[in-house]
């Protein structure tokens, strides 16, 4: 289901807490449809951002949006970068972010209701996508 994205910062601000049980499956869903329709100006969004307190991410990783489940960094390198960013819940504002340029984290996938452990590197403009949707995650607005 697409769902109205959040911009409420009281709410953005608040931590998630994992994903437990099979509730993942519905927030994906609701993720995907909500990153599909918002294609235009979406690589990233949270679910925080469609109004659930979980930590559940869907991020544009070669061409293709993917669902983490409860992300987390292993490590973060390479330097940083400065850039510019934007955010669909605050439409119409960009501001420049520093991040790492390599993120090491792990998280899960679906796999026939299994939650199977992944991990992964990303590099450039992947990663800063993770950690801008990790941010959101841990209730973090910059």
């Amino acid at each position: 289901m697409i769902k109205t994205i959040v911009q409420d910062p009281n709410k953005l601000f608040k931590k998630c807490i994992s994903s437990t049980g099979y509730e993942y499956k519905r927030i994906a869903k609701d993720l995907l449809d909500t990153a599909l329709y918002n294609k235009s100006n979406c690589v990233g969004l949270a679910a925080n951002q469609i109004g659930y307190n979980k930590r559940v991410i869907a991020a544009l990783i070669n061409d293709q949006f993917i669902i983490m489940i409860n992300p987390i960094y292993i490590v973060k390198c390479g330097g940083i970068k400065a850039d510019e960013e934007t955010c669909l819940s605050f439409p119409g504002k960009s501001s420049i972010v520093r991040r790492y340029k390599k993120v090491r984290i792990k998280y899960y996938v679906e796999c026939d209701d299994e939650l199977i452990p992944v991990v992964e590197t990303f590099t450039s403009f992947e990663a800063r996508i993770i950690q801008h949707e990790i941010d959101h995650l841990n209730g973090i607005l910059r």
